[in-house]
């Protein structure tokens, strides 16, 4: 099975119908679940909490119902994309041939183990949502381009040490080494939809 975490950086644009397509027809016997990027539902999250003062316990429910948002746009988007809220949902559509999308508030809200504040963004509830349901893979798609120095097109286990040096130049949060850790990780640029 497959998590692919689609960044909210390529919402509105036209690469989000092709990698839609391409999970959905994916989805089709392998098994996939799509994690939406917060994208301007989040962004609009972060203002509000910066004009209005609220702390980051409220930030983070509000930013994983953002989260809830975006996923149900992309499933109106593409009908071959299903909703899910918890792990049972996210095994029966992926294992039924279907391509699931998390909207993750449900499992998440008073989820001790998940810091609530922004250093946990969607790429680390990604990997924490693959290791719930025993992933083989998790790829990130991002607007911008993947760490040098690196084949990160293929999914491989990668190094803590690898794991945090991307967190430290700002590609991933700063909590995604400890949620990421021993997963079969690829990073590709939204125009790399090769070799899928």
């Amino acid at each position: 099975m497959r998590v692919v975490k689609l960044g909210g950086s390529l919402y509105g644009g036209p690469q989000l119908g092709r990698w839609l397509d391409a999970c959905a027809s994916a989805g089709a016997g392998r098994g996939l679940v799509v994690v939406p990027g917060g994208g301007r539902f989040a962004d609009t999250v972060r203002d509000e909490q910066r004009r209005c003062g609220f702390d980051d316990v409220a930030a983070h429910r509000m930013a994983l119902l953002a989260m809830d948002q975006a996923g149900e746009m992309l499933c109106a988007m593409d009908r071959r994309l299903y909703p899910a809220r918890d792990r049972d949902q996210l095994l029966a559509i992926s294992r039924g041939g279907r391509c699931a999308v998390w909207l993750p508030s449900s499992m998440l809200r008073d989820d001790a183990g998940i810091e609530a504040s922004w250093s946990v963004t969607s790429d680390s509830l990604a990997a924490w949502v693959a290791r719930a349901i025993d992933a083989q893979e998790l790829w990130l798609v991002k607007a911008g381009q993947p760490p040098v120095g690196a084949d990160w097109r293929q999914p491989r286990v990668r190094s803590r040490d690898v794991l945090e040096a991307i967190s430290a130049q700002a590609l991933v949060d700063r909590s995604f080494a400890i949620h990421a850790s021993g997963i079969a990780l690829a990073i590709r640029h939204q125009h790399d939809l090769a070799d899928w």
